[in-house]
């Protein structure tokens, strides 16, 4: 899956979870979160609560996308 105006895709979604999980150098054995897990990490990290964090919510969007949800590009 890939945004329609942003150049993201759904495994860039995830590795951002990732990253926010187990920091920016994950260990090559860290998985790679769920769809379902992928969201919640990206929805309780700080910067979702701090300020418009655009690149967490572009990557909300392409997840929701992938899990089958409607989505309202913006």
């Amino acid at each position: 899956m890939k945004h329609p105006f942003r150049d993201y895709t759904t495994e860039e979604a995830l590795s951002l979870a990732r990253d926010c999980k187990y920091g920016p150098l994950p260990k090559p054995d860290d998985p790679t979160p769920t769809i379902d897990d992928a969201i919640e990490i990206i929805r309780n990290h700080p910067s979702w609560k701090a300020f418009n964090w655009i690149t967490g919510y572009t990557a909300v969007q392409v997840l929701r996308a992938s899990r089958g949800e409607k989505v309202d590009w913006t």
